[in-house]
């Protein structure tokens, strides 16, 4: 038997002051989902999705719902979570879904497909019954227009590249690992991008 345990963190990088206490605190409410779920019985699986979609759901973090726009304006996100038997289920630069982990879990327990990418993702997903969600909070949506320049306009991506890597990265990428009492293991991550801002 192991001791169970869960793990998660609202994103990577460095963090501004102002933003470290709710991002810790959007991070916990994550780890509660994740925790009651593997308090109750839950899979590993179960567990780090609910923690996943929580951090999904809080316009705070860069994932989601909180998903920067990329340079033509649209929210394109990655997801992906892994068991520790082998199976994996990932999405890459899906739009329109509300929750990406969800569709990522799909696949997991599917075994057909390991990833599927790009508007191919959304499609079968809202078929499935997945929440379509247009993730641009305002918040995310004055950044964007604050940092559109000529080479995002042009959509330059070596312009826009460098332009990036002079400016201080923003936190992104929510994540969860969890543990259960049998051994069994399971991580899972979501993120909304580069940021601009």
């Amino acid at each position: 038997m192991s001791i169970p345990a869960l793990i998660a963190h609202g994103g990577s990088g460095p963090t501004p002051d102002e933003e470290k206490g709710p991002r810790m605190a959007a991070a916990g409410r994550g780890a509660d989902a994740g925790w009651i779920v593997l308090q109750a019985g839950g899979s590993t699986v179960e567990a780090v999705e609910a923690a996943i979609r929580q951090m999904e759901d809080d316009p705070l973090l860069n994932a989601g719902t909180g998903s920067n726009l990329q340079a033509d304006g649209v929210c394109r996100m990655d997801a992906s979570l892994m068991a520790g038997d082998g199976r994996a289920g990932a999405v890459a630069q899906v739009p329109g879904i509300r929750n990406p982990i969800r569709f990522a879990r799909y696949l997991l327990e599917q075994e057909a497909h390991v990833m599927l990418c790009g508007p191919e993702a959304m499609h079968p997903a809202l078929k499935l019954g997945q929440d379509a969600a247009i993730p641009a909070t305002p918040d995310r949506i004055a950044c964007w227009q604050s940092h559109l320049d000529e080479s995002c306009r042009r959509l330059d991506h070596a312009s826009m590249a460098d332009t990036w890597k002079q400016r201080a990265p923003k936190p992104g990428t929510v994540g969860c690992v969890a543990l259960d009492r049998e051994g069994r293991l399971a991580a899972g991550t979501c993120t909304g991008g580069k940021a601009q801002c």
